[in-house]
């Protein structure tokens, strides 16, 4: 399978991810099927709240929002 993220998108990643350092975070992947074994990420969520070592919370505000577009 081969997934394509865009350029904006790995930026973004990186740059929620240097900001939570060694904190766990999450998020959700909104992607298109582009061929056969080939998608590509269209938009992404991150979850800003919470992000312990051993913790997992969906916050459905979080989930519900982007898909509301």
């Amino acid at each position: 399978m081969n997934v394509i993220v865009p350029g904006e998108i790995s930026n973004r990643i990186k740059a929620e991810l240097e900001k939570a350092g060694s904190r766990e975070i999450g998020g959700i992947l909104l992607g298109e099927h582009m061929n056969e074994n080939e998608f590509k990420i269209s938009e992404i969520t991150i979850q800003k709240t919470g992000g312990g070592l051993a913790f997992f919370e969906r916050i459905v505000h979080y989930v519900i929002e982007p898909l509301k577009k």
